[in-house]
């Protein structure tokens, strides 16, 4: 299995000295805190596309059917996450879905009927009727997501219109191929014979820029002449990257529904008829406040070792460039912080299901595979969770498309965890954060013994890590 170098332990010289954690004021939550203010996510030049956004990108189509659905469960604003999984019996099929937030029954209604209806559709004729319905409803419960996905497109409009040109749409020896292309995927009323397609483009576009805000916007068409124009070949040879990302993204409403339509009318005989639908439910968010700021850590670490002449917080700025000061900064080290605490959905789906077949699956030597579709990518200790998981339970694969890099505050880990994932978690957190300070107190003795050495030059060296 990969192991992270951030998963590694420490080896430096003061790595035997007592853990951070061994200080009874400061928490797990604290920890967490110091990792996400100092950890830095690197440029990110590339785009991190979700996989969703590729109707080929996958080789796995369940992965693909899960990731995809996934973001149909987002009924509320842009902090809104859903997790689905999907298990294969010999003779039915279970779906479990969680949320960030549990479900109220309105929600639980509209999930329950979209799975439902695309269960129910039977030949091309009810596919493109069922296709039609759960857009409908889509659109009646995800309204907030949908809207804030179209404006995200007319920022993008707005800043190429004003850059240079109608929306920076560039000619391609390849025009000719991708217009015949896109008129497969698109009525012809929408774009007549008459029109080129940069003609069909800029009045698309203009059209989405008069809507935004609306109350009486026809998403249903946006989204799909969102999809496809994301789906015909070669469009982004014409195309700003950026809004051809934006535009992707509203149109995997339109490919969900299709792929969701596709897979799960193809089910035969008593699957189709015995597929269950579960909720896992999963914990409300609550606000805790930390128990001691950044710097009562830091004095803490550094009294722990006797080196608080050295260890200062000039000096850990200097080391965490992307920090600078508190008046230049959002991070201030001298006060504590009220935060919101969660347990992860896609953690916490993957706990349940891991409990609920593994001893089954175990006692019949069979390999147990738990495939999760999330709205959103994963975060960096929800990845270390779900190798932890993985690690403690033999013959389980977890597998989740895609994670990120970022360390949130208040991540929490799930209760129904054994005390042997609590600890392995715990401890690696704790060995990040002793990371963290060795790095500074390095740079602290270097500059002590080396008076030469310049601080810039110190802040170009680390700022790259």
């Amino acid at each position: 299995m990969y192991q992270s170098p951030m998963m590694s332990q420490s080896t430096s010289p003061i790595a035997d000295k007592p853990s951070i954690s061994a200080q009874q004021t400061i928490t797990f939550n604290d920890q967490l805190n110091i990792l996400s203010i100092t950890h830095h996510h690197g440029d990110h030049k590339q785009r991190n596309y979700h996989a969703a956004a590729h109707q080929f990108y996958y080789r796995n189509p369940d992965m693909r059917l899960l990731d995809l659905v996934s973001l149909l469960l987002i009924t509320r604003g842009p902090h809104d996450v859903g997790a689905i999984s999907l298990i294969r019996h010999p003779q039915k099929i279970s779906i479990y879905y969680t949320k960030k937030e549990p479900c109220n029954q309105q929600e639980r209604e509209y999930i329950d009927r979209v799975l439902k209806r695309a269960l129910a559709s039977r030949d091309e004729k009810t596919k493109a009727a069922c296709r039609t319905d759960i857009l409908h409803n889509v659109i009646q419960n995800c309204t907030l997501k949908i809207n804030r996905r179209l404006t995200k497109i007319c920022h993008r409009l707005g800043h190429l219109n004003r850059a240079v040109g109608h929306y920076r749409i560039v000619s391609s020896p390849y025009i000719m191929d991708i217009e015949t292309s896109l008129r497969k995927f698109i009525p012809g009323y929408y774009f007549p014979k008459e029109e080129t397609i940069k003609q069909f483009l800029t009045r698309i576009f203009d059209g989405m820029r008069a809507d935004v805000g609306k109350p009486d916007v026809n998403f249903g068409t946006l989204i799909r002449l969102s999809w496809a124009i994301s789906a015909t070949p070669n469009i982004d040879l014409i195309l700003d990257e950026v809004l051809l990302y934006r535009i992707r993204k509203l149109g995997d409403y339109e490919l969900a529904i299709r792929i969701l339509v596709a897979e799960v009318s193809d089910l035969k005989g008593p699957k189709k008829h015995c597929t269950t639908i579960e909720e896992v439910l999963s914990l409300e968010s609550f606000s805790i406040s930390l128990s001691v700021s950044p710097e009562q850590i830091l004095k803490t670490w550094a009294k722990d070792r006797n080196v608080e002449s050295v260890f200062t917080q000039d000096h850990f700025r200097l080391v965490f460039p992307q920090m600078k000061s508190s008046t230049e900064s959002s991070v201030n080290l001298t006060e504590k912080q009220m935060i919101v605490s969660s347990v992860h959905c896609e953690c916490a789906l993957a706990l349940y299901l891991l409990k609920k077949y593994w001893c089954i699956n175990n006692q019949k030597k069979r390999y147990l595979k738990i495939q999760l579709g999330v709205s959103k990518p994963g975060c960096l200790m929800c990845r270390r969770f779900i190798d932890v998981l993985m690690v403690e339970s033999p013959g389980v694969a977890i597998i989740v498309t895609s994670f990120n890099d970022k360390i949130p505050v208040g991540w929490k880990v799930p209760n129904a965890s054994s005390t042997l994932v609590k600890n392995t978690i715990h401890n690696q957190v704790s060995n990040l954060v002793d990371t963290v300070f060795e790095r500074v107190l390095s740079t602290c003795c270097e500059l002590k013994q080396n008076d030469f050495v310049s601080a810039s030059v110190i802040s170009e060296r680390y700022s790259g890590r």
